[in-house]
C-alpha cells in the first residue's frame, strides 16, 4: 500500500498526528505523582505541565513558530531571522531546564534538525550541506542530550541519533527514520521503521527498534507493512507501539513486547486504528491512540489496557484524538483534543483522568494538544502541540 500524500512534508505531518508521545517525558509525570502521597492534597507540590509544538502567525496563518508552554505561558524558541517556519516536537525537563527537539526551515526549503536548551538553539546539522533533516524524540542522560530523527542524502532518509551534536548513523544505506529515543544504562534505544524501498511512499515499511545500531525487526502478519512511534524499556524488555497495514490500507493498532505483536481490539465498524503512546505499569501495558468509525465517519480517541479498549467521552458529533499516556497509582492519564463541529467549529484541548474529561481551552489546533494547569482559558490561536512533560 502506498501512502496517500503528495509530498514528504504532508506525510511527516500525518505521522506527527499519530506519533505524539515521548516516553521519558511521561516518566517525569510518574516521578512527580509518585513523590506525592496524595496528589490531590493541598500540601502536594505544585505541578507544571510542559508542552512543545508551534503556533501560527501571518496574515493567512501561514508561518508556524517553534515554542513550548509552561502551563499557559508560551516561550518562543530561537531560530534564524530568515527561517520560513519552525516547530518543536520532543520535550523533557531535567533539573528545571527545558529541552526540546525539532527543526526550522531555511530559505532553500530544507528543514534543519536542532534542539533547544531553554530557548537557546543548537543545530544538529550544517544548514549549508544538508538537504533535509528532522529531530523528534529527546532525552537527557547524565547531562548529555540525545535526540532521534533522520537526515536525507539525495532524498533518501537515514535514521540517526545525535549524542550532543555528534551524529550516529543507525542504518546507513537504507531508507529509515527514527521517531523516539530512550537511554537505559548507557545503551541507546531508538524506534521507527526501515523500508525495503528508497522513498517515503514506497510499500514495505518494517517496524523496528534499534539497540545501539543493531536493528530488531518486529513481527507482523504476512504481506503487511508496519511503523512504530513510541518506545519504553522496562527490566530489559523493550515495548514499542504503532500499527501495521495491508495492501488494502487497513491499519491495525498494535503494540510489541520484544518482537511479538499484539493487535488491539476496536469496534467492528472501525475502518482503521493506530496507537501513538505507550507506558508500562506493574506489568500492564497501556497504549493510547484512536480509530476511525465508519458509522459516524469520525475519528475517535481511546486507550487500551492490554487489549481492552476504553473509549473517551465526548459531546455528540465531535472528532477526537489522544496522544500521551501515563499511569499513576492505578489512575490513567491521557491528553489530546476533540474537534467541536457544532458549537464552535474549533478544536478543544483536553485531558482525561481515566475517562473523565477536563477541557483546558479552545484553540484552532490539530494533532494532540496537551493539557495545561491553572486557568483553563484560551491557550493560543492556531497552535500545534505534540509532546508533554510534567515537573
Amino acid at each position: 500500500m502506498r501512502n496517500q500524500f503528495s509530498t514528504k512534508e504532508q506525510y511527516d505531518v500525518k505521522m506527527y498526528h499519530i506519533k505524539i508521545f515521548s516516553v521519558l517525558a511521561l516518566f517525569v509525570f510518574i516521578l512527580v505523582f509518585s513523590a506525592c502521597s496524595n496528589p490531590t492534597s493541598d500540601n502536594s507540590p505544585a505541578i507544571t505541565i510542559y508542552t512543545a509544538g508551534s503556533y501560527w502567525t501571518g496574515e493567512s496563518l501561514t508561518k508556524c513558530n517553534a515554542c513550548y508552554w509552561a502551563g499557559t505561558g508560551r516561550m518562543d524558541l530561537s531560530v534564524p531571522d530568515t527561517a520560513l517556519r519552525s516547530c518543536a516536537y520532543g520535550i523533557t525537563v531535567v533539573n528545571g531546564t527545558v529541552y526540546t527537539a525539532g527543526y526550522y526551515q531555511i530559505e532553500s526549503g530544507a528543514n534543519i534538525a536542532c534542539y533547544w536548551t531553554g530557548t537557546k538553539r543548537t543545530d544538529l546539522v550544517d544548514p549549508a550541506t544538508t538537504e533535509y533533516s528532522m529531530a523528534f524524540g529527546i532525552t537527557v542522560e547524565k547531562n548529555t542530550v540525545y535526540t532521534a530523527g533522520y537526515y536525507q542524502i539525495d532524498s533518501i532518509s537515514q535514521a540517526c541519533y545525535w549524542t550532543g551534536t555528534t551524529r550516529t548513523d543507525i542504518e546507513p544505506g537504507s531508507f529509515s527514520e527514527a521517531w523516539d529515543i530512550t537511554v537505559v544504562n548507557g545503551t541507546v534505544y531508538t524506534t521507527g521503521y526501515s523500508s525495503t524501498g528508497y522513498s517515503w511512499d514506497d510499500p514495505g515499511q518494517i517496524a523496528c527498534y534499534w539497540k545501539g545500531k543493531d536493528r530488531i525487526d518486529l513481527n507482523i502478519p504476512s504481506d503487511s507493512s508496519s511503523i512504530t512511534y513510541g518506545i519504553a524499556v522496562v527490566n530489559d524488555t523493550v515495548y514499542t507501539t504503532g500499527y501495521y497495514y495491508d495492501d488494502y490500507g487497513d491499519y491495525t493498532a498494535c503494540y510489541w513486547k520484544g518482537k511479538d505483536c499484539t493487535p488491539l481490539i476496536v469496534p467492528d465498524t472501525a475502518s482503521f486504528s493506530y496507537t501513538s503512546g505507550i507506558t508500562v505499569e506493574n506489568g500492564k501495558v497501556y497504549t493510547v491512540g484512536g480509530y476511525h468509525d465508519l458509522v459516524s465517519g469520525l475519528e475517535k480517541a481511546c486507550y487500551w489496557t492490554g487489549t481492552d479498549r476504553t473509549d473517551f467521552t465526548f459531546p455528540a458529533s465531535t472528532e477526537s484524538h489522544a496522544g500521551g499516556i501515563t499511569v499513576v497509582n492505578g489512575t490513567v492519564y491521557n491528553v489530546g483534543y476533540y474537534y467541536d463541529f457544532v458549537s464552535t467549529n474549533r478544536a478543544k484541548a483536553c485531558y482525561w483522568t481515566d475517562t473523565v474529561r477536563s477541557d483546558t481551552g479552545i484553540a484552532d489546533a490539530f494533532f494532540n494538544i496537551a493539557p495545561v494547569e491553572g486557568d483553563y482559558g484560551d491557550v493560543g490561536d492556531y497552535l500545534y502541540r505534540y509532546y508533554i512533560a510534567v515537573k
